[in-house]
């Protein structure tokens, strides 16, 4: 009944409300724990929404999906220096909240043919915020691990560490870009196919109005 329905509704609304604000104040200062618990509940919730045939829930879902993806943005601020490229907490959050998106997608994909005209796009949406997480990840342990060379090696010079990190990042750009590209023809996925053409333009643009005006001779060569 509609209004059987409509108190569920109302219930799990409150409930939501209660636990998204009890996880920041129970948290408080383990921003890393904080980021996993918003993003597993937001799993959670779309697959309880999917379960119900609830729209309304799996907007929620999306809502607490969006807070945990800012909450994951300010977990930069508090990346210790230190910490060993690739092998440190920022980096498994990041694989973690990635994983859980993908689980999502797939919920979508599992039920696309019950989804609302305004979900249709969500699985593209949502492979394109995975994709760019996984860009800028890569992007920033590459640059953090030139940061560690400069600090260890009093050799490696601020414009050394500079240079070979403009270098690292057009190269994974590149890289990155070749793979979404091929993925997206192959598995014929118009939002991946995009994304790696939009990184790829992005990468030359980088190229010849970055790197050739600032790189040494061997640098450039390895750009291109």
């Amino acid at each position: 009944a509609p209004q059987n329905k409509g108190l569920m509704l109302a219930l799990m609304a409150i409930f939501i409300a209660l636990l998204t604000a009890i996880i920041p104040i129970e948290l408080e200062n383990h921003e890393h724990i904080m980021t996993a618990a918003f993003a597993a509940e937001a799993l959670l919730l779309f697959w309880a929404g999917f379960r119900l045939k609830l729209t309304d829930l799996r907007t929620y879902a999306a809502i607490i999906q969006g807070i945990a993806l800012v909450s994951w943005f300010i977990c930069i601020d508090s990346f210790l220096v230190n910490s060993t490229v690739l092998i440190n907490s920022f980096v498994g959050l990041t694989i973690f909240v990635i994983a859980l998106m993908g689980a999502i997608s797939y919920l979508y994909q599992k039920n696309k043919n019950h989804l609302g005209k305004s979900e249709k796009d969500i699985p593209g949406i949502l492979m394109v915020l995975m994709n760019l997480m996984g860009v800028f990840i890569l992007s920033h342990q590459a640059s953090h691990y030139f940061d560690l060379m400069k600090t260890n090696n009093a050799a490696f010079s601020n414009r050394d560490a500079n240079q070979a990190t403009q270098v690292s990042l057009s190269v994974i750009w590149v890289l990155y870009a070749i793979s979404l590209l091929v993925v997206g023809i192959a598995k014929q996925i118009k939002s991946i196919r995009f994304l790696g053409l939009a990184l790829f333009g992005v990468t030359i643009f980088k190229v010849f109005f970055v790197d050739l005006g600032e790189l040494p001779t061997e640098y450039r060569i390895i750009a291109f």
